[in-house]
């Protein structure tokens, strides 16, 4: 089979197969549709997407940009990333330690800031030192640090 690319906007639009016993592909088809065609040399896997480029050759079509990280996400999502056993152990925890003789209200500080949130940037100093502080003081392993902090989904954003 003769393989023709039809081309517009420098993209390769469709690809047209021809037996090649036939009629010449030029009368096969409307002058326009002629026009707008460059034949595909042989063994080459053209197909639509691919640039024709002003050199007169076929390129594949571009690699599109990696997609941009997700570093905000909601906050009950946030909070989802650990299993609400281990959300209950960590609220009872940071209450604990917000009681005499302790007093350290930092940690509940966090998780109340947290609940209170509509959202989380998980770059925000202040909750990557949240995170830390929980995880300094024993209550998260470094794989739940890890999974708190990690790139955000889409599902999470929605």
């Amino acid at each position: 089979m003769a393989r023709h690319a039809r081309v517009a906007g420098g993209l390769v639009a469709e690809i047209i197969e021809v037996d090649p016993g036939g009629a010449p592909f030029a009368e096969r088809f409307h002058p326009d549709v002629v026009a707008a065609c460059v034949e595909v040399p042989s063994g080459l896997a053209v197909a639509p997407g691919w640039r024709w480029t002003s050199g007169g050759g076929f390129a594949p079509p571009a690699t599109p940009p990696a997609p941009s990280r997700i570093r905000v996400i909601r906050s009950l999502a946030f909070r989802d990333r650990l299993a609400a056993a281990r959300q209950a152990e960590l609220t009872a925890a940071a209450a604990a330690a917000a009681m005499p003789p302790a007093s350290n209200g930092a940690l509940l500080n966090f998780l109340l800031s947290q609940a209170a949130s509509v959202t989380t940037d998980l770059d925000d100093p202040r909750t990557v030192g949240g995170v830390d502080a929980l995880r300094a003081a024993g209550l998260i392993t470094a794989a739940e640090r890890a999974a708190l902090l990690a790139d955000g989904t889409a599902a999470e954003v929605a």
